[in-house]
């Protein structure tokens, strides 16, 4: 649960896309991810919450480990922590910067 996790609302991905598309001085890639990562715990905590589920313990790492091998460290394991640095600098701003007001905009429409 202490790796960490980049992730990125629906609603910021589509209207960063069109951002980069409509602005001509944009070239390269772009780290499409909201500019508040979050370790993999908080991000189940804050996702139970807008549920209102219980959050479920995590898959031992020596299990992991075991059954993927190297692959496991890669995949599951160590995590990234990607900042959208570039797209912050070409001034594009998200609504959801937050991993809480995005599970929020997302599940209060179903309750």
């Amino acid at each position: 649960g202490r790796q960490w996790t980049s992730w990125i609302h629906i609603k910021d991905e589509v209207r960063a896309i069109r951002f980069l598309m409509e602005n001509e001085k944009a070239s390269g890639p772009f780290n499409l991810t909201a500019p508040h990562p979050v370790r993999n715990s908080d991000f189940s905590a804050a996702l139970g919450k807008a549920m209102h589920r219980p959050v479920w313990l995590g898959t031992p790492a020596a299990f992991l480990r075991l059954v993927m091998k190297d692959m496991a460290d890669e995949l599951l394991l160590e995590g990234l922590n990607i900042i959208p640095e570039r797209l912050l600098e070409e001034g594009f701003r998200f609504e959801f910067g937050y991993i809480e007001e995005a599970f929020r905009d997302l599940y209060s429409k179903r309750s």
